[in-house]
């Protein structure tokens, strides 16, 4: 997956948000907040398991 400011980049340049970006859909309002809680939990989880793997490398 690209960085959050290539994200933010292309979110800007097809006029969508970085969320529909990623699901690859335009989302309405209920499923946006859906859709964000899902991907905010997924960033953590995947930033957390870095963090963890840095610590360990080090």
């Amino acid at each position: 997956m690209p960085d959050v400011e290539m994200l933010s980049l292309l979110s800007k340049e097809f006029g969508v948000t970085i969320n529909e970006l990623i699901t690859g859909e335009r989302l309405g309002t209920e499923e946006f907040k859906k859709v964000a809680d899902n991907n905010l939990a997924s960033a953590l989880n995947n930033s957390n398991l870095y963090t963890k793997r840095k610590d360990c490398f080090f």
